[in-house]
């Protein structure tokens, strides 16, 4: 159905779809993505690390993730431009988020990314790369929190 959405988890899988079909659509997705030389960065921080600096972890891994991106990926690798696409984080915050990144305030810590040509906030159905980086997200996460337990 049009409403449907394709996301990792399994408690999104539409009402009478067989989970090894799912499971199928999402394999898809990320042979698509490889096809079409998207790639894909995290930041990995120990649960014990992240635990009691819940305030400051996601502008922590936000600012590394941009620092990675426009210095090592649009600068080194690729002498270009990009977009960054921020998913919901809550109350609106993404707006006020994606505002401070574009137009820093000199008095901050956020640094200037001249090779960020533009940033967005997006939501569930709202375009297929949003989907598909969910997907390839939800499937890292998986495989690492899963380590040394069998599927």
């Amino acid at each position: 159905m049009p409403s449907d959405t394709l996301k990792f988890n399994n408690s999104t899988r539409p009402q009478g779809m067989k989970r090894e079909d799912w499971n199928s659509a999402k394999g898809e997705v990320i042979e698509a993505s490889k096809v079409a030389n998207a790639r894909f960065m995290a930041v990995l921080i120990h649960h014990r690390i992240a635990a009691g600096k819940k305030d400051k972890l996601f502008n922590w891994q936000l600012n590394k993730l941009l620092d990675e991106f426009h210095d090592n990926y649009l600068t080194w690798t690729h002498d270009g431009v990009g977009i960054v696409f921020l998913d919901r984080v809550g109350q609106g915050a993404e707006y006020n988020l994606t505002k401070e990144m574009f137009a820093p305030d000199p008095a901050s810590s956020r640094h200037s990314y001249p090779r960020i040509v533009g940033y967005a906030a997006t939501c569930n159905g709202a375009s297929h790369i949003a989907s598909a980086a969910e997907i390839v997200l939800g499937s890292f996460g998986y495989c690492v929190n899963q380590r040394g337990t069998s599927t």
